[in-house]
């Protein structure tokens, strides 16, 4: 391979690298939007214009709505199917459906990750990372020197980070309790006599070993 070629090949591996940060954007506009609720309500797979007139706006962008799904499908976050286009003139030739990725980020049900996703990608959440270099050259936390407070302090400060922090953290501990006590698992506290939730918070761990 010659140089140029090489060049070229490492440019694409930078700027994929740079831009990775679109996929958790991406990410979060899906469940804000809460698409894949809405093709769940559906019940089966649905066009653009279906998943826009259900989304809580009265002038979405199609365009712009077309393209996050283009990301999304492309993350395999939903599934594509192509319809037959001589009956199917207009933008609606394809029907969107979910996968069990996205069956995760539906709200309101027992087990989801939409809470997490909301919560990583919270600005006060995400801007930490860009003090990276400095808490690699000066030690300390990244959250503070972006906030100014460490996040616990923060969280008591805020009602509204504290909430999205505490519904991220409750819904991690379902997914991991119901695989921690899953049938393959079901022995993993033989022999124990006591057990403490270190972390504390809302007591969600210990409130399921207690059920």
């Amino acid at each position: 391979m010659n140089t140029s070629n090489e060049e070229l090949h490492e440019l694409a591996d930078i700027t994929k690298c740079t831009f990775s940060f679109v996929d958790s954007m991406v990410l979060k506009c899906a469940v804000e939007l809460r698409i894949a609720d809405i093709i769940r309500s559906h019940g089966k797979s649905i066009t653009l214009s279906q998943i826009a007139s259900s989304i809580d706006s009265p002038s979405v962008n199609l365009g712009n709505l077309k393209r996050v799904m283009r990301m999304l499908v492309r993350m395999k976050i939903f599934t594509t199917q192509k319809l037959d286009t001589e009956t199917h003139k207009s933008s609606d030739d394809v029907l969107y459906g979910l996968t069990p990725f996205s069956s995760m980020l539906v709200h309101d049900v027992d087990i989801t990750l939409a809470p997490f996703v909301l919560m990583e990608n919270y600005p006060m959440m995400a801007i930490p990372w860009h003090y990276l270099s400095d808490v690699v050259k000066e030690g300390g936390s990244g959250f503070k020197k972006a906030n100014g407070v460490e996040l616990f302090e923060m969280a008591r400060k805020d009602p509204e980070l504290n909430k999205i922090f505490n519904n991220a953290m409750r819904c991690i501990t379902k997914i991991f309790f119901k695989g921690l006590f899953s049938t393959n698992n079901r022995d993993v506290f033989n022999g124990v006599n006591s057990v403490v939730d270190v972390g504390g918070g809302m007591g969600q761990f210990i409130g399921e070993i207690v059920n």
